[in-house]
C-alpha cells in the first residue's frame, strides 16, 4: 500500500467499525464499495475537498474503490467480520501491520463525512444501495460503459450527484 491510500483505509476502517457498533452484520465488499462512495461524496459535497485519493471507477455493479476491492476480494459475497481491518504493512522490516485510524480532533470533517453516510446508508441492503446509486444523472450512470472496464468516475459527477441531499446532509451536522 502506498501513502496516497492512507485515507481510503482509514475511511474503509471507520466504515468497518461504525457498522459493527450499530449491530449492522450485512456489510460485504460490495456494501463496503457503496458506502466508501457514498462517504466520498457527502464529504465532496460539504466541505469541497476529496475524502482520500484513490480512484473511484464506474464497474457493473456501481462504483468501485479498486485498491479496497483487492483488500476484501477475499471475503466474497460474505459479510466482512469486524476484525477485517484494512491493514496498511509497516515499512520497517518487522512484518507488523497497521491498521490506520482517522484522528477525530485533526480530521473532524472527514469523520463527519464518513459518519453521515454510515448514518443514512448503513441500514440499506448492498442491493438497495446497488440500485440507489444506479440512478439516471448519477456519477457511475454518466461514466459506466460495458466496453470500457475501469473508468474514473469524475468528482464533479459525484459531487453533483450528492449536493441534491445537502438538506438532508445538513440536518445531520447541525442536529
Amino acid at each position: 500500500m502506498l501513502e496516497k491510500n492512507l485515507n481510503t483505509l482509514r475511511s474503509t476502517n471507520y466504515i468497518i467499525k461504525s457498522l459493527n457498533k450499530k449491530r449492522v452484520t450485512d456489510l460485504t465488499n460490495l456494501k463496503l464499495q457503496k458506502l466508501l462512495y457514498c462517504a466520498y461524496g457527502v464529504h465532496l459535497s460539504l466541505f469541497n475537498e476529496r475524502l482520500f485519493n484513490d480512484e473511484i471507477q464506474a464497474w457493473k455493479l456501481g462504483p468501485v474503490v479498486p485498491v479496497i476491492y483487492q483488500e476484501f476480494k477475499d471475503c466474497g459475497k460474505k459479510a466482512i467480520g469486524p476484525n477485517s481491518l484494512a491493514g496498511l504493512l509497516r515499512d520497517d522490516f518487522s512484518g507488523e501491520i497497521d491498521f490506520p485510524e482517522f484522528d477525530d480532533v485533526v480530521e473532524v470533517n472527514k469523520t463527519k463525512s464518513l459518519f453521515i453516510a454510515c448514518h443514512l446508508y448503513g441500514d440499506k441492503t448492498a442491493w438497495e444501495l446497488v440500485e440507489m446509486l444506479h440512478a439516471k444523472g448519477g456519477g457511475w450512470q454518466k461514466n459506466y460503459d460495458i466496453k470500457s472496464l475501469g473508468v474514473a468516475i469524475p468528482d464533479e459527477d459525484i459531487r453533483q450527484e450528492f449536493e441534491g441531499s445537502i438538506d438532508k446532509i445538513a440536518t445531520l451536522i447541525l442536529g
